[in-house]
């Protein structure tokens, strides 16, 4: 992997800080080594397929589970696809695998397929030809699975999951039933990971159950438009080190400048274990950029997904509509990595004020992205739940949230016990903000 050199500079005003795309005189921190240096390449590569409007940093945990167990980061390849469209595509898959397999030198890769995307690996694998590139196939928390292509395939469900449930193994078919994790943590947690680490190396357990620390860390990921998953190719990816008790930057400059390649790609970078860091993320188009925050990382993350939606077009500008976009109040999109968000399970909070109530993220109704922004334009916090069909999605949500703007501060946001702050940017003239939790 390649990162760009191009040097940029920023103008920062003391009264407001801008991300601007501009010139900088100071190049990206240097990423030397090789981000697979120590790890076992005798494992088998894994080609993830994600579901319905989904994409492969859904894997981002699990990636980082199966490289703390030895495999190389880079052999985790995410296939994304159009989530919102019609089919997810058996040629197209069969081409990124035969790409995954060159590049390995493996004749064949371990498959997964979460939910929508158990639909489209198995499309796959009805074709004799592409199954023999397969050497197992982890179906999980979609549709019921024979061997299909008589390829061994584990059919991992969860009785918490409330839309494929426990799930269905047939003709031969291993099958594995978790107690509690819901439709997206089937896939992503500790307890699926164990399970298909086993099966793809045939008995095998794995060694540890929890993310290990490295040094040094590679950050890198992809760009892309929430749904179609279109690459943002020709954009731009500022990284800037923040402040964890504030989020604001440490310097005006950003710390890398990285672009965005034709596949969506952009990075690696050299990243401080314990550091905070700001993505600014440029999209050719847009009137504004993206801010994205996060937890700090402990090992190397190739799958940093920056995901935005397309101003111009359906179905983005009509969500844009829908936050009443102005320079009054912050509009942050909150999400969790590793599964859904429930009211008597989990505790969101947005300056103190918990959102993760019966109303905004009902139990059972896998909630995973949560709009929080002033809906009743008010300048009040109501911690309602807005009415109209964007905020009633599936695996959408959203919460009424007064954020003032008027002068600068930062939001604080709490996920059971976890913390982060993030600067409160004006949304129509310095953009929205992307937090995510681990």
């Amino acid at each position: 992997m390649k990162h760009s050199r191009t040097t940029c500079i920023l103008v920062c005003l003391l009264t407001l800080i801008t991300c601007a795309a501009l010139p900088a005189d100071n190049p990206a921190p240097d990423w030397k080594g090789n981000v697979d240096a120590g790890a076992d390449k005798s494992l088998r590569p894994i080609v993830f397929v994600h579901g319905f409007g989904g994409s492969g940093e859904q894997y981002e945990l699990p990636a980082r589970l199966f490289a703390s167990n030895g495999y190389p980061p880079s052999w985790i390849a995410n296939y994304d696809y159009n989530s919102t469209g019609a089919t997810g595509g058996a040629a197209p898959l069969d081409k990124f695998i035969d790409a995954v397999r060159t590049r390995t030198g493996f004749d064949k890769v371990d498959l997964v397929g979460h939910s929508r995307g158990t639909m489209v690996s198995q499309d796959y694998l009805a074709d004799p030809a592409r199954a023999a590139k397969v050497a197992h196939y982890a179906n999980i928390a979609g549709r019921p699975s024979t061997n299909v292509g008589g390829v061994p395939t584990l059919v991992v469900g969860s009785k918490g999951d409330k839309i494929a449930g426990p799930g269905a193994a047939r003709e031969g078919a291993k099958h594995v039933v978790l107690e509690k994790p819901d439709h997206v943590e089937a896939a992503t947690g500790p307890e699926c990971f164990e399970k298909v680490y086993t099966f793809f190396n045939d008995g095998k357990a794995p060694k540890t159950l929890k993310i290990t620390p490295q040094e040094p860390i590679a950050v890198a990921g992809f760009a892309k438009l929430f749904g179609p998953n279109t690459p943002l190719a020709g954009a731009t990816v500022e990284a800037y080190e923040v402040a964890a008790d504030t989020g604001r930057r440490l310097a005006p400059k950003p710390l890398a400048q990285l672009s965005v390649r034709q596949d969506g790609a952009w990075g690696p970078f050299q990243a401080k274990a314990g550091q905070h860091y700001e993505f600014c993320l440029h999209t050719p188009g847009n009137a504004r950029p993206m801010h994205y925050y996060r937890e700090p990382f402990v090992r190397t993350d190739l799958l940093v997904y920056l995901k935005t939606r397309d101003e111009k077009s359906e179905p983005g500008a009509s969500v844009l509509r829908d936050l009443h976009l102005s320079d009054d109040s912050s509009i942050l999109i909150v999400s969790q990595l590793n599964g859904a968000i429930a009211a008597g399970k989990d505790s969101l909070k947005i300056n103190d004020v918990e959102i993760a109530t019966p109303e905004i993220a009902p139990a059972g109704a896998t909630k995973v992205g949560f709009y929080v922004f002033d809906a009743n334009q008010n300048k009040k916090t109501d911690a309602t739940h807005p009415a109209g069909p964007n905020w009633n999605l599936p695996f959408i949500s959203a919460a009424d949230v007064y954020i003032p703007t008027d002068k600068p501060d930062s939001v604080k946001l709490e996920f059971n016990g976890h913390l982060l702050h993030v600067p409160n940017w004006k949304p129509a003239s310095e953009g929205l903000i992307a937090v995510a939790f681990d």
